[in-house]
């Protein structure tokens, strides 16, 4: 159990490669994309996905894990926020360093996964200072801080809030 009593049933997910890939529908007055991912049944190896065509998917194995409300608008636009039904907990531990995007009223969006997809020379010794390379919204700023105590992402009865940079590292809003 953690603190808040929320069971944690995988340890150890930091820096654990993944890929993932989404499929776009017009879904009644909109588009929705469904996410699938590799996490926990692969690590998406590197030539696989250099290879990312509909063959190379067909041959990955992963599985449904979210789906994505993209309103009328399907492009990427970073700092936009996106509603991500996946039902899924996240851990981040007391005395561990998380990565935030604040927005200009202070709400603080926490690094759930850096990508190398954009920069694939970025890794996580560079995280804190990421700030210096993104090219922020007016009033938005980036930090680096260590948990005093465990942070508990909990999306398993709500939808999840979640936006990226520009370099697709993705950052969800603890409720």
């Amino acid at each position: 159990m953690t603190s808040d009593g929320t069971p944690r049933l995988i340890s150890d997910m930091r820096g654990v490669r993944y890929g993932e890939v989404l499929a776009v529908f017009e879904r009644g007055d909109g588009f929705e994309a469904e996410v699938y991912g590799t996490q926990m049944l692969n690590d998406c190896p590197q030539e696989v996905w250099e290879a990312l065509d509909a063959s190379a998917i067909a041959g990955l194995s992963t599985r449904r894990i979210a789906t994505v409300d993209l309103g009328q608008d399907p492009s990427t636009r970073p700092y936009v926020e996106r509603h991500v039904n996946r039902g899924a907990v996240f851990f981040f531990d007391a005395g561990a360093p998380v990565h935030e995007l604040l927005d200009p009223d202070g709400l603080a969006y926490v690094m759930q996964a850096y990508c190398v997809g954009v920069d694939p020379t970025l890794t996580e010794a560079d995280l804190p200072a990421l700030g210096d390379r993104l090219d922020l919204p007016e009033g938005w700023s980036y930090r680096t801080r260590v948990l005093d105590e465990e942070l508990v992402v909990d999306t398993t009865a709500t939808i999840a809030t979640v936006l990226q940079d520009e370099l697709e590292n993705t950052y969800t809003l603890p409720h």
